[in-house]
């Protein structure tokens, strides 16, 4: 459940994970 870091700073990494990384 690792895979978006840069916007787990924005928002959750649940959501994070949802959207690809920019």
């Amino acid at each position: 459940v690792r895979v978006c870091d840069s916007c787990d700073l924005t928002i959750p990494t649940r959501f994070s994970c949802l959207h690809d990384p920019m």
